[in-house]
């Protein structure tokens, strides 16, 4: 359902490595994930807020893939920075519109991208 051409479509900066088979696997972690089982996708809400998840996935995994890599050669606190930095973004993408879309619903998604984790920093 998803795929390279419709995250770019919606405004999503996919980079030209990025396959339809990587995005795919991101659609399906997070629809496992975030949507109830019987969800068909036929809502402007439902869609866009697959697109938010399946995107940022794609931001998650990329930043696992390249510091695993990387990890011997940078600092510690980079790697927490850069980490911090892209679970922000997920959250600007996603919270509000998974809020709205659960509004009233007893499904609790299974938190994979982190949206809600270490909201406040005291």
């Amino acid at each position: 359902m998803v795929t390279v051409a419709i995250l770019k479509e919606n405004g999503y900066p996919v980079g030209n490595l990025k396959d339809d088979a990587q995005v795919a696997l991101a659609e399906r972690l997070v629809s496992v994930a975030y949507f109830q089982t019987d969800e068909d996708f036929s809502t402007d809400a439902a869609k866009n807020l697959l697109y938010a998840l399946t995107y940022s996935m794609l931001l998650k995994r990329k930043t696992v893939l390249t510091r695993f890599g990387s990890a011997e050669k940078t600092s510690q606190y980079t790697i927490a920075a850069d980490n911090e930095q892209i679970k922000s973004e997920i959250r600007g993408y996603c919270r509000q519109p998974l809020e709205a879309y659960h509004a009233g619903s007893d499904f609790e998604p299974e938190d994979v991208l982190e949206i809600y984790s270490k909201m406040l920093l005291i």
